[in-house]
């Protein structure tokens, strides 16, 4: 239960940052840092925890968003899937290059989920939607997540003490 609400708190911590992000420093070039959670909570403390995890940032994210409804919580759980299928099966040792492979791919993997969803909604191509959504947010985000994994780290072992 602890880590739950641990979940919570970080999940508002990271959404509110990558707010401000997008409305003070550039609407270009904005991380998913809830994914980055979603990421670091299933290599680090298991499937359980990383479907609560995306369950609460879909949630966070999807009631602030003028997207149609859910699409960001049914992406984040399906990432949540991804990351354990990956662990569980192609990779087993994790190095900082690992880890910016697996946030390579699972944003990748975000992308391709949520454009499936809003297919008949959004009227952008798809080479368009991977050249001014997927390629920046793929870049800043991997940036980001090791800098960002490095934090979670320290919290994690400050809260597990």
């Amino acid at each position: 239960m602890k880590k739950i609400i641990i979940i919570v708190l970080l999940a508002a911590i990271l959404f509110f940052v990558e707010f401000f992000w997008f409305n003070f420093i550039g609407k270009d070039f904005v991380p998913n840092l809830l994914l980055l959670l979603v990421v670091f909570i299933a290599l680090n403390f298991g499937k359980y925890h990383a479907l609560w995890a995306a369950l609460v940032a879909g949630f966070i994210k999807d009631s602030f968003s003028i997207h149609p409804v859910e699409i960001n919580m049914f992406s984040f759980l399906a990432c949540a899937l991804f990351i354990s299928y990956m662990q569980k099966y192609i990779f087993h040792e994790f190095s900082w290059l690992t880890q910016v492979l697996i946030v390579c791919l699972v944003c990748l993997f975000n992308f391709i989920v949520q454009y499936a969803l809003q297919f008949n909604v959004v009227n952008l191509s798809f080479l368009s939607a991977v050249r001014y959504v997927l390629l920046p947010e793929m870049v800043m985000t991997v940036l980001l997540s090791i800098p960002i994994f490095k934090q979670l780290k320290k919290c994690a072992l400050k809260l597990s003490v």
